[in-house]
């Protein structure tokens, strides 16, 4: 089976990004791209095991080509995957 990384952009969502991740554990990675988060939320992406990524707001080009797996799965953090 191929390998995929969860991508998701986040800026403030420390309230709703668990429920985000606790949905990517069949995912190789996940990859948090914050784009300048004032809350918890990257000390949450960090306890479920994320790599995370600081990027400025209109830089999503970039995540796709920092992803270890050829299969990308790019997500709000508002999204969470259903079985």
């Amino acid at each position: 089976m191929r390998e995929i990384t969860a991508v998701v952009h986040t800026q403030d969502d420390g309230l709703r990004i668990g429920r985000c991740l606790e949905t990517l554990y069949p995912c190789d990675e996940i990859l948090i791209v914050d784009h300048g988060s004032k809350d918890g939320t990257v000390r949450v992406a960090q306890e479920y095991g994320a790599r995370i990524m600081r990027a400025p707001a209109g830089s999503p080009e970039q995540a796709p080509r920092l992803a270890s797996s050829s299969w990308v799965l790019c997500l709000d953090a508002r999204e969470s995957l259903s079985e």
